[in-house]
């Protein structure tokens, strides 16, 4: 369920935050697969595409906190603003 991975997305920031980088990134992998398997529109893709690409560029920094601002200030809200479609694979 969408709240689930959101949950999740904000765990993991958290995560982050206490430098507890090794199972951040476990939990941020799974998250992103479940994020994948959202269905979205084409504007919502974009607007998804941007925040990865950031939350790229913060994982090529080894910036865990920008990574982690990334996931909480700029992912979430977007997935809780817009009611994006979801896959029965995320219901589980």
């Amino acid at each position: 369920m969408l709240t689930n991975l959101i949950k999740q997305l904000q765990q993991t920031a958290d995560a982050y935050r206490l430098g507890h980088e090794v199972n951040a990134s476990k939990q941020y992998r799974i998250c992103i697969e479940q994020l994948q398997q959202l269905a979205v529109n084409i504007e919502q893709q974009s607007q998804l595409n941007t925040i990865i690409s950031q939350l790229l560029s913060c994982q090529e920094r080894h910036d865990l906190i920008g990574l982690a601002d990334t996931i909480e200030y700029q992912l979430c809200p977007l997935l809780l603003a817009q009611p994006l479609k979801h896959s029965p694979a995320l219901s589980r």
